[in-house]
């Protein structure tokens, strides 16, 4: 079956928050990542060498990047808005000073039957970026969003006709 992509064939579809849907598409998301740090536990009376422990999960800032649209997006207004809750008074409760959403990617297979759901937790734009200007090149301009976020999952998933079919 010819598949009719109008996002020029980007195979990753990116919903911000469960209201906008999937209604984005971006040619590039890097960072995807989680690592655990370590501590060295040392007794007074050991010294051949430290014990090492695992310490706590950190995750790595993710990037989107995508040509540059015409007009404001709702990814800016979220980065406008994200400490929006502080003008009410700082609470402690993370959750309710920052705008933190639930970032869900389906990156689908060559053939659109197939994609892995990531689920990035409690996401929250730190940048956007546009690249150079410069107008002795043929390069497209491209932005970049920056996400921070505290953990994701990932499942496989096989795509009904709907999701794949476009036009």
């Amino acid at each position: 079956m010819l598949q009719e992509d109008p996002l020029g064939g980007f195979r990753f579809r990116v919903a911000f928050g469960s209201e906008s849907g999937f209604n984005y598409g971006f040619q590039r998301i890097s960072g995807i990542s989680k690592s655990r740090g370590e501590r060295k536990w040392t007794e007074l009376t050991e010294t051949v060498a430290p014990v090492k422990l695992p310490s706590v999960m950190e995750s790595s800032d993710i990037t989107f990047s995508m040509g540059v649209r015409l007009g404001g997006t709702a990814l800016e207004t979220w980065f406008d808005n994200v400490t929006s809750n502080l003008a009410a008074g700082y609470t402690g409760n993370y959750s309710q000073d920052y705008i933190r959403n639930t970032v869900s990617i389906k990156a689908y297979a060559k053939d659109w039957t197939s994609y892995i759901l990531y689920k990035l937790f409690d996401a929250y734009p730190k940048a956007i970026k546009i690249g150079d200007f410069n107008s002795m090149s043929q390069d497209l301009l491209i932005q970049q969003v920056v996400l921070a976020y505290e953990g994701y999952t990932a499942e496989s998933h096989v795509a009904d006709e709907f999701e794949y079919t476009f036009g």
